[in-house]
């Protein structure tokens, strides 16, 4: 068994929202936290007929113990978010783009074209104001329950039997991960909100005394609000990352392209001997705290490796990318890769 949890868009389970039979809106859980106490859970909602999405949204119950980051893969769509007085504000992404929606609200997605939107719950032990982590196993246990209890409300724990499909098919998973798919979206952004954040819009950072680079897209430096980071990651190829461990976070990394992925773990604690797990788009993998791990990217890969990560909690570890070399942004070359853009 290995001792950390691996996970892939080809063989998630998938489920109708909110388990409604009138919602043309599917999650694809990739992370229902149902094992090894994960302190998050993740899933694409995704969306293939859209033609009705604007005449009448339908909104997920209110989320007590959770924070959602919504962050678009495919698509334009439009966050529709009512707070616990009822007051209804809205923001728009677009793919690339990055949004917090905060705890105690409910929130509908609407579109008029398909979409396809990565959905992180994070328990509000990860935000500003709660009581620090600690590195007792029963802090990592209490948030786990808290990630466990937000799957039910939303109805991402139960049997997929509702739905004709119980797995995508390969032409799905490129549909959300294709860089070619986001060319026909419009050219036109409305202006994004204080806490929308987009992967051509933020500043990258060069890990120090390595080749890897950072786009933050969520991080407590500039969000004080919260204790975890969420950002874009490149590999150059044959980059080696380090072997290294996090005394109290789970590590998540969710590849979106790139064909020379590999993670690197130590099978045996009290061992000099690390295993390998090969890991290719769509694939999502959670190193859990106090194992010796890191990601690589071949020798003899085509090309750079683009992955999503997500710390929780930040661990330092937003601190200890942005003292290494700032940069303005990410490459052309990576926007070109991820959103087809700033290509010639």
């Amino acid at each position: 068994m290995m001792p950390f949890t691996l996970s892939s868009l080809k063989e998630s389970k998938i489920l109708r929202t909110n388990n409604n039979q009138n919602n043309t809106t599917l999650a694809v859980v990739l992370l229902p936290t149902e094992e090894n106490n994960i302190p998050f859970a993740v899933a694409v909602e995704t969306c293939t007929d859209a033609t009705t999405r604007n005449e009448a949204p339908l909104f997920t119950p209110p989320l007590k113990h959770a924070a959602q980051v919504l962050h678009a893969l495919h698509g334009d769509v439009t966050v529709l978010i009512t707070d616990e007085h009822n007051n209804t504000t809205k923001t728009h992404l677009t793919a690339g783009a990055s949004f917090i929606v905060p705890p105690k609200c409910r929130r509908a997605l609407t579109s008029t074209t398909p979409f396809d939107v990565l959905c992180t719950l994070l328990p509000t032990s990860f935000l500003k104001g709660k009581n620090d982590l600690t590195t007792t196993q029963s802090s990592h246990q209490s948030a786990a329950a808290a990630a466990r209890e937000t799957v039910q409300v939303l109805g991402w724990d139960v049997e997929p039997t509702t739905t004709p499909q119980h797995s995508l098919k390969d032409a799905d998973v490129q549909r959300m991960l294709n860089a070619e798919r986001n060319r026909a979206r419009k050219k036109q952004r409305q202006k994004a909100s204080p806490n929308t954040r987009r992967i051509d819009d933020v500043a990258a950072f060069r890990v120090p005394r390595q080749t890897n680079r950072l786009a933050f897209l969520h991080d407590p430096v500039t969000n004080r609000g919260i204790k975890f980071t969420y950002a874009l990651e490149v590999f150059e190829k044959g980059h080696k990352t380090p072997r290294h461990t996090h005394l109290d976070a789970h590590e998540l990394f969710m590849v979106l392209a790139g064909d020379g992925g590999r993670g690197v773990y130590k099978g045996n604690a009290q061992g000099p001997r690390f295993e390998t797990v090969d890991l290719s788009p769509g694939d999502v993998v959670v190193f859990p705290p106090g194992l010796v791990h890191a990601i690589d990217n071949k020798d003899d890969a085509q090309g750079r490796l683009y992955t999503l990560q997500l710390m929780a909690p930040n661990d330092a570890f937003a601190e200890r990318v942005q003292s290494g070399e700032a940069l303005k942004s990410l490459e052309d070359e990576d926007i070109c890769a991820l959103l087809a853009e700033r290509c010639e």
